[in-house]
């Protein structure tokens, strides 16, 4: 296989066009997946956006659909992947054993239920749920786990083997994260506690019998051994809300940095001689934990889209390694290339979960997602990142001989909200020598997300960046969505198409990799229909 370098700069003239052969139609009875352009949407940031957290029920029920009509009122729209937090459904105490997967009778799933009753009421959308635990968890449970914190002080005598939970601050998700037991303080059930595990397999079991039939439902994220999302990121020494000027995560109590308090979390748990001994310096641990949430969403979930998102290969504890661990596979080499040093820890256990996630039996798609896109995104294959997701879309000798996944990512932020830098191509983020517009952003973006597929050339790339990758999906900020609505064909920057003619383009070449054959209006530009020329595509490359 031949690796491509590119430049990241950003191309801002209006998108080409041509024609590819595409795939064969699903099958019927093939599970169902996301294809196009999403509205990502976090529920809870709506509510709070419009000042609606505190209302009535029925008020915020109202206020939901009605939002949720019109953001999805556009053609370039395939559907709806919306965020919650487990806490918001599932807050009240419930009377059931928790190692029984039953009924959740204490579950508020009106805000699933309004979006599902919009989404279905429109033909064509579908609906990605990305339910988050870990800090998001519920303080029922976290009520009922025993802290840990005091082995971080001189207090330690007390701890047992069994304690389920832990405070962190500083990390890299702090925002996002629920507060608990009060503002300013997050705790975080351990992974590979039993009453977190149960409590959660019970109520992904609840989830999966309320919304089974739904016919507008395509896809959900694994999640479970988290943090602050359903993406594969830890509270790690490396990294926190702003590595670079010294704020890194670490323990509430006695400020420990955060790799130190998983070496003494592990050692802790080591205590019960119940169950295998961990080394303190590895992932195993969390890797394990994967490999058996995994398994359970296989068991759990039927006919869907399961999607694991690695993220980069940074993000896990380090344990201050300076190599990698044993891998056997090619896929670790290619993955983890661009890599060196302690990283290298980190990146191999993400390879360990992603090949057993591989490896895994079951009757869903299997899709990888990254959730931090933005257009200085790693475009090679070498550190897992979008480049990562699209290499496991298509077949190269050597690295897997499994089915084929099909690949998603988000926007790491809104493109419409300048001082976040989505759009900027350079490391930095600042941007300094590239002032962006909103539209230039977008196409920034969207070239390093196309980069690579069987339409990269209508991005920027060369005939030879245009491998047999592809990619299904592409989840857009809300703010992005709304920004679209406001302005419609209207582009603030001369020569280059506005967000919503960008979104609609992407949406048909998404649909077009996936086989779905769009019609070849959705191709034209809505605001001035002009017939586009036929251009050849590109051979197909041999693998």
């Amino acid at each position: 296989m031949t690796l491509s370098n590119r430049s990241c700069t950003a191309s801002i003239a209006a998108l080409g066009f041509f024609f590819l052969t595409a795939p064969a139609l699903g099958q019927p009875d093939e599970p169902k997946k996301p294809v196009g352009v999403y509205l990502h949407v976090d529920i809870e940031y709506m509510l709070k956006k419009a000042h609606h957290e505190h209302d009535d029920q029925a008020t915020q029920d109202a206020f939901i659909k009605k939002r949720l009509s019109k953001l999805l009122n556009s053609s370039a729209i395939a559907g709806v992947a919306v965020g919650l937090h487990w806490s918001t459904l599932d807050h009240v105490l419930p009377s059931v054993d928790l190692a029984a997967e039953s009924t959740c009778p204490s579950c508020m799933w009106n805000d699933l239920d309004d979006v599902f009753e919009v989404v279905n009421a429109m033909p064509d959308k579908t609906v990605q749920l990305i339910i988050t635990p870990g800090f998001d968890a519920p303080p029922w449970l976290k009520q009922r786990l025993a802290p840990c914190d005091d082995l971080f002080t001189k207090n330690s005598s007390g701890v047992g083997p069994d304690c389920g939970s832990v405070q962190f601050i500083d990390f890299n998700e702090q925002q996002r994260s629920d507060q608990w037991p009060q503002p300013g303080l997050y705790t975080l059930p351990l992974p590979w506690n039993t009453d977190y595990q149960n409590a959660w397999w019970q109520f992904l079991g609840a989830l999966n019998r309320h919304v089974k039939d739904q016919p507008s439902l395509v896809a959900i994220a694994i999640a479970g051994p988290v943090a602050g999302s359903d993406e594969m990121i830890l509270p790690t020494t490396l990294n926190g809300l702003d590595p670079k000027n010294g704020v890194h995560s670490k323990t509430q109590v006695g400020g420990k940095p955060a790799d130190k308090a998983w070496t003494m979390l592990i050692d802790n748990y080591n205590r019960d001689t119940q169950h295998k001994p961990y080394p303190d310096n590895s992932n195993q641990i969390f890797v394990d934990q994967w490999t058996t949430t995994i398994a359970k969403y296989e068991s759990l979930f039927s006919g869907l889209t399961i999607f694991l998102g690695p993220d980069s290969g940074h993000d896990y504890p380090t344990f201050r390694l300076t190599g990698p661990a044993p891998a056997t596979k090619t896929l670790y080499g290619v993955e983890c290339g661009l890599l060196s040093g302690q990283l290298l820890t980190s990146c191999a256990a993400k390879v360990q979960v992603i090949e057993a996630f591989l490896a895994a039996k079951g009757p869903n798609q299997k899709a990888t997602e990254v959730g931090g896109m933005t257009a200085a995104s790693e475009p090679e294959f070498g550190n897992i990142g979008v480049a990562g997701v699209k290499l496991l879309t298509a077949r190269y000798d050597g690295l897997r001989e499994t089915g084929q996944l099909i690949g998603g990512a988000q926007f790491d932020h809104a493109v419409s909200n300048l001082r976040d830098h989505e759009g900027c191509p350079s490391s930095d983020r600042t941007c300094q020598h590239t002032p962006m517009t909103v539209e230039t952003a977008a196409v920034a973006v969207l070239k390093e997300f196309f980069h690579h597929t069987t339409v990269g050339q209508n991005y920027g790339d060369a005939p030879a960046d245009n491998l047999n990758e592809t990619m299904y999906y592409l989840d857009v900020p809300q703010g992005d969505i709304e920004y679209m609505e406001q302005n419609g064909c209207t582009s603030n920057t001369t020569g280059v198409l506005s967000l919503y003619q960008q979104l609609a383009t992407a949406n048909y070449y998404l649909k077009f990799m996936a086989g779905q054959h769009p019609p070849i209006f959705e191709l034209l530009d809505i605001c001035q229909p002009i017939k586009p020329p036929p251009i050849k595509p590109p051979p197909v490359q041999k693998q």
